[in-house]
């Protein structure tokens, strides 16, 4: 028998402040590539690059801008706890270096909360199966700027070489309701529809 207390503090865990502060746990555990003493530390990089996902900011650009509202800037450090927001520039010389495999541990410490707080059951259909879609896209395509994970298409009339990095985006649907995360190289981002869940993403695909 499962009795109201623990189902209380099943939904506790899985509410928007234990989930970012999970986020930002797993990201303080990540080893600082730069000097000590400096005045924005790796985690309030990791967790702007978090807040952009989830606040769903168009572009590194517009959330520089926005940090300077003062409202912005205030629900920042108290939502997501980032003591020092950086500019766009320095987010992206701070995310370049961090190996995206550092990244990956923290979706399934979520993914985990989510299958202990028994927040998957409500996807299952069929003697406890589950019914996944998925669907690829590209998210950022160029000639030029590129990494070891990108695809290469070349072009035979032009002769030329574009490099492509794709998302496979995953969703689990039952009942009207999607739980849905999309996955590639250094990106993991999750979300729930109808299902009261909060937005995550994490990882530094922000560099491009």
């Amino acid at each position: 028998m499962t009795y109201p207390s623990e189902k209380k503090a099943g939904r506790k865990q899985l509410s928007a402040n234990a989930l970012i502060d999970s986020v930002r746990e797993g990201f303080e555990k990540i080893s600082a590539h730069r000097p000590t003493g400096i005045k924005i530390s790796l985690t309030d990089v990791l967790m702007s690059a978090f807040a952009i996902f989830s606040l769903k900011d168009p572009s590194l650009l517009a959330f520089d801008r926005k940090r300077h509202n003062e409202n912005h800037a205030h629900n920042l450090r108290a939502i997501f706890h980032i003591e020092n927001i950086p500019c766009d520039t320095a987010m992206r010389e701070i995310l370049d270096p961090v190996d995206p495999e550092t990244i990956r541990p923290i979706f399934g410490d979520i993914f985990r909360a989510l299958q202990r707080g028994k927040a998957l059951e409500q996807f299952q259909f069929n003697e406890g199966a589950y019914l996944l879609s998925l669907d690829g896209t590209g998210c950022f395509s160029s000639h030029e700027v590129y990494c070891p994970s990108c695809l290469e298409k070349q072009f035979a009339t032009a002769r030329s070489l574009i490099h492509i990095r794709c998302s496979v985006l995953r969703l689990f649907i039952r009942n009207g309701y999607t739980l849905g995360f999309v996955g590639c190289s250094g990106f993991l981002f999750l979300w729930g529809g109808g299902s009261g869940l909060l937005a995550l993403a994490a990882g530094p695909e922000l560099r491009h």
